[in-house]
């Protein structure tokens, strides 16, 4: 059998150049999509923590030197965006972070996020803190919390619910509410 020029068959273990080429693609695709959705958990985590700091609390409810965050995520790349806050400043106090399961308790938190919880497991979590002075964040528009999160025109916006702020003796300083998307009075 002849070769035709310009021909060689192709090497065990090697694909041929078009193959290799779309696996290239594909994996930069995959890497482009993968850093997007790290920017979006960062971006959120940076969101959260930008608005707890314009929280004001009950006197004397954060007396100790921590201000406590749990997320409730099984979202590990959401999860370590919030770990990376750990140690920052919020007033006078120290960020600390906690991961919380879906079922988990929830005493110990000034504030909550809940990221793609379902519809109801996500009411039944805010009707245990209501009343009580706990920031309530979610990443599910229309949830109930006290602010939420939504992507809208590629834009992180946050929309804020006044009545339950309020009902929770929670005080959002009114710049932040000037920035939000929705105010619900």
């Amino acid at each position: 059998m002849s070769r035709s020029a310009g021909f060689a068959p192709p090497q065990p273990g090697l694909r041929p150049w078009p193959l290799r080429l779309v696996t290239i693609l594909l994996a930069c695709v995959a890497t482009a999509a993968a850093a997007q959705a790290m920017d979006e958990y960062g971006l959120r985590a940076a969101m959260v923590y930008n608005l707890v700091r314009f929280v004001e609390w009950p006197a004397g409810l954060t007396t100790g030197p921590d201000l406590d965050l749990c997320v409730v995520s099984g979202n590990l790349g959401q999860i370590g965006a919030f770990t990376a806050l750990v140690g920052k400043p919020v007033r006078n106090l120290v960020l600390r972070v906690h991961r919380r399961g879906p079922l988990a308790a929830l005493d110990d938190c000034h504030a909550i996020y809940f990221d793609d919880l379902g519809a109801d497991l996500l009411a039944d979590k805010l009707t245990a803190v209501a009343g009580r002075p706990v920031l309530t964040l979610s990443s599910s528009p229309g949830s109930g919390a006290m602010i939420d999160l939504a992507l809208a025109d590629q834009r992180l916006v946050f929309d804020v619910h006044a009545p339950a702020l309020r009902g929770a003796g929670l005080n959002l300083a009114a710049r932040v509410l000037q920035l939000a998307r929705t105010v619900h009075r």
